[in-house]
This record gives structure tokens, sequence and C-alpha cells, in this order.
């Protein structure tokens, strides 16, 4: 098995499930930089101003070099670091990075047209999170300057996982986890319509008309700005109970086979069927086909 690259959680290298050590909190920031950059040359000036947001000292070229250089030797069989244009590249595989690996995955849920599918792919695309990127490494401004927008792009992945989920009907296996992502993004509306819409499924609709209420009082407090026309009108749906709120009908189930025009060597008994039917008083018929194993009862009996 190749190597792997983490970066989103604690910053690790593994090969064959056996640990590859990168070195030093800042040695391993600077290799999930070149990571995260795979391909594309990383200047030394902004490798620095992530390391020393504020104030570096004198040697800070000298010691990226140094980074850089143990690195080269640790990566040695892994991957290759190479000096471009007054930086350095990472060559390596993206998808041997956990990043792009889920940037890949929720790429290829958002182009398939099966919502099982794309519950698959996006589940596998989230699990790759182990936690906060770079959570042992970066503190939150150079986390938020390097992964702010991938941050955004979990959040996204999943909601569009709620998205396909609801429209499979299966509105009771989110609302836990809703509910919880709505506490920790109270303004992210697309997440509370969500919510709302799993609660009325549920048979809460009482509930998800509070949700709608709290958040409407949280926007005014603390943004002096009302909730947008999506929350509004579903807000609106719901005190309708509005019929297009329900739940999407499932695949269709799976239908008897065709009628046979005919059945061969069965005539007579047919026959005998159709008579007894026909001579039965406006009630519902029941007959009894009695026959050892294999003769061809079920087939007279559709």
């Amino acid at each position: 098995m190749g190597v792997e690259f983490l970066l989103l959680g604690a910053v690790r290298a593994v090969h064959s499930a056996q640990p590859v050590h990168l070195g030093p909190r800042q040695q391993r920031l600077v290799f999930a930089v070149l990571a995260w950059e795979v391909g594309r040359p990383v200047s030394v000036d902004r490798l620095i101003s992530l390391l020393w947001p504020v104030s570096p000292p004198r040697t800070a070229e000298h010691a990226v070099r140094v980074c850089v250089s143990r690195l080269r030797s640790i990566l040695a069989g892994h991957a290759e670091l190479t000096a471009q244009g007054g930086g350095y590249v990472l060559h390596a595989d993206p998808l041997a990075i956990d990043a792009h690996r889920f940037l890949d995955l929720v790429e290829q849920a958002r182009e398939t047209k099966d919502d099982h599918r794309r519950v698959e792919l996006l589940d596998k695309a989230l699990d790759q999170w182990q936690g906060p990127a770079l959570a042992d490494t970066a503190s939150d401004d150079v986390r938020e300057r390097l992964f702010g927008g991938l941050t955004e792009a979990r959040l996204v992945a999943t909601e569009d996982r709620v998205d396909a989920l609801l429209k499979l009907g299966r509105h009771h296996s989110v609302v836990g986890s809703l509910a919880a992502l709505a506490e920790q993004h109270p303004t992210r509306e697309r997440l509370i319509a969500q919510l709302m819409l799993a609660l009325y499924r549920g048979g809460q609709p009482g509930q998800a008309l509070d949700v709608a209420r709290r958040t409407r009082q949280y926007l005014a407090d603390e943004l002096g700005i009302d909730p947008g026309r999506q929350l509004r009108d579903l807000e609106l749906a719901i005190l309708r109970d509005d019929p297009a709120l329900a739940t999407p009908r499932g695949q269709a189930p799976a239908q008897l086979p065709a009628d046979l025009a005919d059945f061969t060597g069965r005539s007579a008994a047919l026959d005998q069927l159709d008579a007894l039917v026909a001579d039965a008083p406006a009630a519902v018929v029941i007959t009894a086909i009695d026959g050892t194993a294999g003769v061809g009862k079920p087939v007279p009996e559709l």
C-alpha cells in the first residue's frame, strides 16, 4: 500500500499502516502547505508568512530551507520535493492526500443523478475528516487562511448529503445531526430549512415552527435581519400543511410478472376455475389449489 498524507485532522503521513514521522510542528506545517498545493510551487515568502504571521525572525528563510531539506529526506521514496522559482513543489498523487480525495469524492457526488450513490460518495468524502484541518499544527487564523474554503466545502457536502437523504425519505435519520449542526451554525439557513423539513416529515410540525421562530429571533437580535425567502416560504408551507412538503414516494415496488396468455397442460384446470368463479355469488371468492410440489400450482393462482 502506498503512502497517505493526512491534513484533515492531525497532520500525518502513513505508509503501510505505519506512521512516517514528519518532525516538529513548524516542519509539519510546511509539509501541510506543500501537500495542499501539491504539484504547484509555494514561495518561501508565503511559507514564512504562514509560519510567522507576525514579526518573522531574521533567520526565517534559513529555517524554512532547513524544514524543506529535512522533509525531503523523510519523504524520500514516498514523494519528491523540488525547488522551483524561489519556492518548493511537492510531487505526489493528489488522491494520496485526504483533502484532495475529499474534493474528488464531492465532485463525483455532484455528477451522479442517483441519490443512493450520492449519499454513498458523500459519506466517503466526509469520512476523510478526522477533526479540524491541521488540528495539531496551525492556529485558527492560519487554518482559516489555508483551509477556510475547504471547511465551507465540508458544510456544503453535509447539506448535499442531507438533501439526498430527504429525497430518499430518510428524514428520521438526519434530525439529530441536523439539530446539532443548527446549534453550531444558527445563521446557515439551508441547514435550518433542512431541519424544519425533517421535523415536519417526522410528524413534528410544531417543533419545525419552533425552529423557524428561534431562527428569526436570533437573526434579528444578532444581525438585525429577517430570515431569507427560503425559510419564510417553508414556514408558511408548514403552517398550511402544504402537500408539496410530503415525503417523496420511494422507488416503485417490484411488480408481479405479466399474465400468461396460456399455460400448456393446464387448460382443463383453468376452465374449471373459470366456471367456479362465474357461478359464485357476488362476493369475494377464495379458491384453494391442492397438489404435490412441482406440479405448477402457482401459475394458475396468478
